[in-house]
C-alpha cells in the first residue's frame, strides 16, 4: 500500500518549479507521520539522523540519508506519568520536543500541556543511544499556571510551543558556557532563561523577553499568536525563528536576529521582535498548509536545515518538511 506521505511527495515532485515562490519540502520516503506528528526536532549521532515529534510518547524516526525514514518507537513507550498534572494523564499531550547532543549523549526537552491552557510545563529526558525505551526522565525544568503572564507551553490549532535549548559554546562560543532555554506560546510572548549546565534548572526566576506580537485577533479568534521559538547562532548573529498565527492556512515561519542571544532581536525591515517584528521566510504555498513548529539542524558538513510540520488539505496528521537554508545574505532563505 502506498502511504499518504509517499503519494504527496510524488505529487510535489511533478509540480512545475514556477508554480511556487517558496520551495516545497525535500522528498521523504517511509512512514514519517504520527497521530500528532507535529513540531519536529532533528539531531544526529554518528551516521544516524533522528527526528522526534509531538505525539503519543514522543515518536522517534531514524534515517541514514535524510530521505528514507523509519519509525523506531517512542521516547516513552510506557507513558510519562510524571506529566499527568499538566496533561490529565493523556500521553498524546507530549509535544514540541527539542533534541540536542551534549557530550555525546541525547538531551531532549519537551512540553506537557492541554489545549489552550497555561497549566503547562517543560521537562527533559536523556539517553546515550536515542533508542526507544532507553530514555531517563530528567525531571521538571519549569512550569506555568493561570497566575503567570506567560505560558510554558500551549497547543492551539495546529501549532505548538517549542522548547528550544541552545548549548551556548557548542559552536565555538567559549564565552557562553551556559545553556539557554527559549520558550513561550501566546500570552506575553517568547521568553528565555539560562539553565544550570548540570541540573538544567533555571538560574533565575526572572525571564528575558525576546519577542511579542500585539496583533489583535487571528482568524480563529486568538490574539498574540507567536510560539515555537528556536535560537540559532550563525556568523555574527543570533537568529530567533518563531511560528505566527493560529489557523493552519495562516501558520507561517518568521525570523529576527540580534548580536546577542537574550535581547535585541529585529526583523529585516528594522522592526523589533518585541514590537511585532520578524521576517517571513516560509508561509503556506502550493499544497503546503501551515508550515511551522520548526527546528534548525546543522549537519556535520556545516549545511543548515530547517525542519517543520505542515498539513495537506483536511488531513488530521501533520507531514514533516525539511529544507536547506541559504545564509549568503545574512538572513535565512529557505531553499
Amino acid at each position: 500500500m502506498v502511504s499518504l506521505a509517499c503519494l504527496f511527495t510524488a505529487v510535489l515532485a511533478v509540480l512545475p518549479a514556477g508554480l511556487n515562490a517558496y520551495p516545497n519540502p525535500l522528498p521523504f520516503t517511509g512512514d514519517i507521520t504520527s497521530p500528532l506528528g507535529s513540531s519536529p526536532t532533528m539531531c544526529k549521532l554518528g551516521a544516524t539522523y533522528f527526528i522526534f515529534t509531538g505525539g503519543i510518547g514522543i515518536p522517534i524516526y531514524t534515517s541514514a540519508d535524510l530521505v528514507a525514514w523509519t519509525h523506531v518507537g517512542s521516547v516513552f513507550p510506557a507513558g510519562a506519568p510524571w506529566t499527568a498534572p499538566y496533561t490529565g494523564g493523556d500521553n498524546l499531550k507530549l509535544w514540541a520536543p527539542d533534541c540536542r547532543i551534549v557530550n555525546g549523549a541525547f538531551r531532549l526537552f519537551y512540553a506537557a500541556s492541554t489545549l489552550g491552557s497555561q497549566n503547562s510545563a517543560i521537562f527533559y529526558a536523556y539517553s546515550t543511544t536515542g533508542a526507544s525505551g532507553t530514555w531517563t526522565n530528567g525531571g521538571l525544568v519549569l512550569s506555568s499556571s493561570a497566575a503567570d503572564d506567560f505560558n510554558a507551553s500551549s497547543f492551539i490549532s495546529s501549532s505548538l510551543f517549542h522548547a528550544q535549548v541552545i548549548q551556548l559554546g557548542y559552536r565555538s562560543q567559549p564565552e557562553y558556557p551556559v545553556p539557554y532555554l527559549s520558550f513561550g506560546s501566546y500570552w506575553s510572548g517568547i521568553k528565555g532563561v539560562q539553565l544550570n549546565p548540570t541540573t538544567y534548572l533555571p538560574l533565575s526566576a526572572t525571564y528575558d523577553s525576546l519577542a511579542y506580537r500585539d496583533n489583535g485577533v487571528e482568524p480563529m479568534g486568538l490574539p498574540n499568536s507567536e510560539e515555537a521559538p528556536v535560537i540559532w547562532h550563525y556568523g555574527d548573529f543570533w537568529y530567533l525563528f518563531t511560528s505566527w498565527n493560529a489557523d493552519k492556512a495562516y501558520y507561517q515561519i518568521h525570523v529576527a536576529r540580534s548580536s546577542t542571544y537574550n535581547s535585541g532581536y529585529i526583523g529585516e525591515a528594522g522592526l523589533a521582535a518585541l514590537d511585532n517584528g520578524g521576517t517571513l521566510i516560509l508561509p503556506a504555498h502550493d499544497l503546503i498548509l501551515g508550515p511551522g513548529g520548526q527546528d534548525i539542524f546543522v549537519d556535520t558538513d556545516g549545511t543548515p536545515y530547517i525542519v517543520y510540520h505542515y498539513k495537506v488539505g483536511t488531513a488530521l496528521t501533520h507531514q514533516i518538511g525539511l529544507n536547506k537554508l541559504n545564509m549568503s545574505t545574512g538572513w535565512p532563505v529557505v531553499i
